[in-house]
């Protein structure tokens, strides 16, 4: 039997030892290795290949996405009653197509030069 000298650094060694075994380190697993020849792996040839992706071009042309976008833009100026000139409108703001407004982001444009762009694309 043990005594009270001995059960109480036992119990200590015993539960330090608990404790450090579940104190190790927290091992992550390791994302897989993409080969360094999959660029050219024949999956990505092959447009019909089950999974891959196939490219979407785009249907219309930039020119004709900047005649619509200037177009909408204008449409919205009418609608707004906020009272301030279409200068100072951001055409981004008034968007409610969501190409016009990524176009937007990229070819930042007020109400004002909307218009413009609008006589512009009528031809006078």
């Amino acid at each position: 039997m043990l005594t009270r000298t001995t059960r109480y650094p036992l119990l200590i060694a015993l539960s330090l030892g608990l404790v450090a075994t579940g104190c190790g380190k927290v091992k992550q697993k390791q994302p897989p290795r993409i080969p360094d020849d999959a660029a050219s792996s024949s999956d990505l040839d092959d447009p019909d290949a089950e999974g891959s992706p196939v490219p979407v071009e785009n249907p219309e042309p930039e020119i004709d996405r900047r005649a619509q976008c200037c177009q909408q833009c204008v449409d919205k100026l009418g609608e707004n009653t906020s009272g301030d000139p279409p200068g100072a409108i951001p055409c981004k703001s008034l968007s409610v197509e969501p190409g016009c407004i990524v176009w937007f982001d990229g070819h930042p444009m007020n109400g004002k030069e909307a218009q413009a762009c609008v006589s512009e694309s009528d031809g006078g």
